[in-house]
């Protein structure tokens, strides 16, 4: 159909009518036009447009920049461990995952330390989901 110009399914219609005859030649025409993958990716998109990617700053060193998540609530374990928290190193991509009670912020501090894990320096900078739950 490209090859003739690319219309909607009336104009393509009447183009190929008199040409040739396609059982459901009206269906096939509008399910072909759906989805040409050409017209998919120019056509313009509609609603809010998406906003620029913009870079996060890191730090030259491990631990210095750290991202973290929780997953959850899952189901509940002997423990009352309800939440998965997973901290990402930006420098490195090392990732530690740790079982906390809840989405709190001694929880979410205490996580670490409930592992035995005391050595971490203080980082620099930290990214979070924005979430609001009780502290």
């Amino acid at each position: 159909m490209h090859e003739r110009g690319h219309f909607g399914v009336k104009k393509v219609m009447e183009l190929l009518k008199p040409d040739c005859y396609i059982p459901s030649m009206e269906e096939k025409i509008r399910l072909c036009i759906s989805n040409c993958v050409p017209c998919i990716v120019a056509e313009k998109k509609r609603g809010k447009q998406e906003g620029k990617l913009q870079p996060l700053e890191k730090g030259d060193v491990p631990l210095d920049t750290i991202h973290m998540d929780h997953l959850g609530p899952l189901p509940s374990t002997r423990w009352q461990y309800n939440y998965v928290l997973t901290m990402i190193d930006a420098f490195t991509k090392f990732v530690w995952i740790f079982a906390v009670k809840s989405t709190t912020s001694d929880d979410t501090s205490y996580g670490p330390k409930n592992f035995g894990l005391t050595f971490w320096p203080v980082p620099n900078c930290v990214f979070s989901m924005a979430t609001r739950s009780p502290t």
